[in-house]
């Protein structure tokens, strides 16, 4: 990241039009501060509030550790980080945080060098920020060394966290458990875990987003090169999908619904909630290693994907996303041989349109990861940035740390601030087509339904796909017509399920974010 100069120096100001309207962002982004100085993989991030984030990671001196710090955001210049707070067992990997309140987030991880047991614990922030850790809650007892997981939160005392089960069969199934969180206790306790999409398996990537407090959508990639290794098939090949999964405040549900994000292997997955009913979805193509996003509408209990936007046109790794308002998120990734670190603001407008802001570079050095972190671990390390963030009414906190920039191995972390758009939003709404085949992803129109919303002001557009094959998780695509976006959406509801082919979003126009 920039020195203190140089990263006041980045301040901008940007604004475009769109029908007349137009928003203006100044971003600002301040120094860094060091929370690690030895090599670090596995950088995990969470804002709390506008004042309160927590990072965690995997330190690779010594005993190869895992550590989270809360940070004090409050202060216009660098983030103050708390005390140190270890948390137990060796070799802890694959760090995922979800915030539940101003001062507590859940975080789960796996520990590879122990028991191989995944586990999930709270993480409240103190006054003096320091951390308190609750006690662990196992992810699957039946289950270990999980390489994907993820954890979301319905609210401030239940979540979700999903992973591939790797005592499935076939190996590496989805599945996904509900927990609950007392907040006095800092207890979590287990509900009774789900499979998702019975169809798929050996997924290398599982993300969790949480939409509601009732519903989320769970996203996962398969690579079937890993498969063929293992003498075994998959259909479908290569692809990523996004499933809906829905709570009744105690347990977890699946309709068998499902989208196709990607027809190629597929990384880097990742997912910002906007409003209940849309986001915005970015990936890795493995097919040009490019990286890609696409916005996400779920309305109805179903999912809809929209046109493709190219955010990045060099080798992609380590992409990141995190919402910054109803209408815009910020995307940050490593770019090119030499993986630069860049960031890029998204926006969301008309519900099934993104435009990308100018990217800018993080800092001039690239990044460099840990050399000896898999010696004798038969492993690749990764996860070496993250970002997340914080709207309230005030402004829009993001959180930036990383690992390994410019040749130092350790973790930092700055402060991005982002003021609130000022006007006002105007949505459209969508038809959708059903289908009653299970799991092809390319569908014909039979049905139509329209959603409104006393909010936005509503209009039609209507989407048409061919189906050309029966076979269950075909990904074969023909056409599309009269669409601002191609959307693919299909899967098997029970009776006969409406599909939603476009987003309910503002219309809205904002500047680059970064």
């Amino acid at each position: 990241m920039p020195t203190a100069a140089s990263a006041l120096a980045l301040t901008a100001l940007l604004a475009v039009q769109a029908r007349g309207d137009g928003i203006d962002y100044v971003v600002t982004e301040y120094p860094e501060v060091t929370v690690n100085s030895g090599g670090s993989s596995d950088v995990a991030t969470v804002v709390l509030s506008e004042t309160a984030g927590i990072v965690c990671y995997a330190d690779w001196a010594g005993d190869k550790d895992g550590w989270c710090n809360a940070l004090d955001l409050s202060v216009a210049s660098a983030p103050v980080d708390g005390p140190d707070e270890q948390l137990a067992g060796v070799k802890l990997r694959h760090f995922t945080l979800a915030r539940f309140s101003e001062t507590q987030a859940v975080v789960c991880y796996v520990r590879l060098g122990s028991d191989g047991m995944g586990v999930c614990r709270v993480l409240q922030v103190e006054s003096d920020w320091s951390l308190t850790v609750g006690d662990d809650m196992i992810i699957d007892s039946d289950t270990i060394y999980l390489h994907q997981l993820d954890v979301a939160s319905f609210s401030q005392t239940s979540g979700v966290v999903c992973y591939a089960d790797t005592d499935s069969e076939p190996n590496l199934k989805v599945l996904c458990v509900p927990f609950a969180l007392d907040p006095t206790s800092l207890d979590l306790t287990r509900g009774q875990e789900i499979g998702v999409d019975d169809y798929v398996h050996h997924v290398q990537q599982v993300i969790v987003t949480t939409f509601s407090d009732t519903s989320a959508v769970v996203c996962y990639a398969l690579e079937d090169s890993r498969i063929d290794e293992l003498e075994e098939d998959f259909p479908d090949g290569d692809v990523a999908w996004c499933s809906p999964i829905f709570f009744n405040g105690t347990a977890l549900s699946y309709n068998g619904g499902y989208a196709t994000v990607n027809l190629d292997a597929t990384y880097d997955l990742a997912v910002a909630r906007l409003t209940d009913d849309y986001g915005v979805l970015c990936f890795t193509d493995g097919g040009d290693d490019y990286g890609k996003c696409r916005p996400l509408s779920f309305d109805s209990g179903a999912i809809a994907l929209g046109e493709v936007l190219q955010v990045s046109v060099d080798t992609t790794s380590n992409l990141t996303l995190a919402p910054l308002s109803p209408t815009a998120a910020m995307v940050c990734f490593m770019a090119g041989s030499s993986q630069t670190g860049k960031c890029s603001g998204l926006v969301m407008s008309h519900g099934t349109e993104l435009a990308m802001g100018d990217d800018i570079d993080i800092d001039s050095g690239a990044f460099v990861g840990v050399e000896d972190c898999a010696k004798g671990w038969e492993e690749e390390c990764g996860l070496f940035m993250s970002v997340s963030a914080y709207a309230s009414p005030l402004n829009m906190n993001g959180l930036a740390c990383y690992a390994g920039l410019g040749g130092d191995e350790g973790v930092r972390c700055s402060i991005l601030e982002v003021p609130p758009p000022t006007t006002t939003e105007t949505g459209t709404s969508t038809t959708g087509t059903s289908s009653t085949t299970p799991h092809t992803t390319t569908e014909s129109s039979s049905t139509t339904a329209t959603t409104t919303a006393t909010s936005f002001t509503r209009t039609t557009k209507t989407t048409t796909e061919t189906l050309t094959s029966t076979t269950p998780h075909t990904t074969t695509e023909t056409s599309t017509t009269e669409a601002p976006a191609e959307v693919v959406n299909s899967g098997a509801v029970e009776g006969a399920a409406v599909r939603q082919l476009a987003a309910t979003a503002a219309l809205v126009s904002v500047a680059a974010l970064l």
